[in-house]
């Protein structure tokens, strides 16, 4: 339901060091709950990369 899926191609863009990212800060009521909140967060970070080399790409540069 209104997940998006990395591809391949994406994976390999980033370095190893990013795929894996720590559990997200706070208690949580479930694992469910801590997966989706990682989830969320993870995705978060694909965007502002994303957007980030879209404004490079562009020749806006980025912020600053």
């Amino acid at each position: 339901m209104g997940r998006n899926v990395t591809g391949p191609h994406e994976r390999e863009l980033s370095p190893a060091s990013e795929q894996v990212s720590p559990a997200p800060p706070g208690h949580f009521l479930s694992h469910e709950l801590e997966s989706d909140c990682a989830r969320f967060l993870e995705d978060v970070r694909n965007l502002v990369q994303h957007r980030e080399q879209t404004a490079y790409a562009a020749g806006l540069g980025g912020p600053g």
